[in-house]
């Protein structure tokens, strides 16, 4: 299976991107529409890529959620046409279901062995998602410079990189824009408290007792999160993105 070392991240200032790819030697090579269409699946990821002016292809990937450069492992059936597309678009709705479709304008730079896309999501906003091919590198170590080399030429910081694909800060967004309506909803305006710290620092635990004093009249906003739930346990805290 073809591997990839990928980071994504915001953009601040997404007319600065075609300058800092000037100044490392990188090419535009197309700009285009794109749509994707998620389906349901047990493990991974499986969308139907519809581009301006490409043949559309199935994908399908595995990639863990972290805000670092990390390995992206993928598979592409091209389609013979936009039919067929179609006709494969509404079997998988039908019979595994819809999750969701990603819609963006995408840039694309190529250094050597290095993509660059620079994506206007709708819904979302300016994000650069960089591609480094781990064979066309030579080995995993030469991909993961390059990859680096990138990040620190377009200034991508910790805090800008982003660990989720667009499907999931879709659905995040959703459940989000959920939440805002009942708190808008209610007669009654709070607080919002956040309670922050490193894993196993006991953030749950807290929240927990304080919720269970009923004089302060706290309620317990869950998180999201794209793992899947732990066998046996109610994790009420979370709320599962699929």
């Amino acid at each position: 299976m073809p591997q990839n070392l990928e980071i994504k991240a915001y953009l601040p200032n997404i007319d600065a991107v075609a300058q800092a790819c000037k100044r490392m030697g990188a090419q535009l090579k197309r700009s285009f529409a794109q749509k994707d269409t998620y389906f349901r699946v047990a493990y991974g990821r499986l969308k139907l890529r519809e581009s301006e002016g490409r043949l559309p292809a199935l994908i399908a990937y595995t990639r863990i959620n972290s805000p670092v450069i990390r390995s992206s492992k993928f598979e592409i059936l091209s389609l013979a046409s936009h039919a067929d597309a179609e006709r494969l678009k509404a079997m998988l709705i039908e019979t595994v279901g819809q999750r969701g479709v990603v819609v963006k304008f995408r840039r694309v730079y190529e250094k050597s062995a290095a993509l660059i896309n620079v994506d206007v999501v709708e819904g979302l906003g300016d994000f650069v998602e960089i591609e480094v091919d781990v064979e066309r590198s030579g080995s995993p170590a030469q991909a993961l410079a390059a990859a680096n080399e990138i990040s620190a030429e377009l200034g991508i910081s910790r805090a800008d990189a982003v660990p989720w694909s667009y499907i999931d800060m879709l659905k995040m967004r959703e459940q989000a824009e959920t939440w805002c309506q009942t708190l808008h909803s209610q007669p009654r305006r709070g607080s919002l408290i956040f309670l922050d710290g490193a894993s196993g620092t006991g953030k749950t635990t807290l929240a927990h007792m304080l919720t269970q004093d009923k004089d302060l009249n706290i309620t317990l906003v869950p998180r999201f999160s794209t793992r899947e739930p732990r066998p046996e346990s109610t994790e009420s805290e979370y709320v599962f993105v699929k």
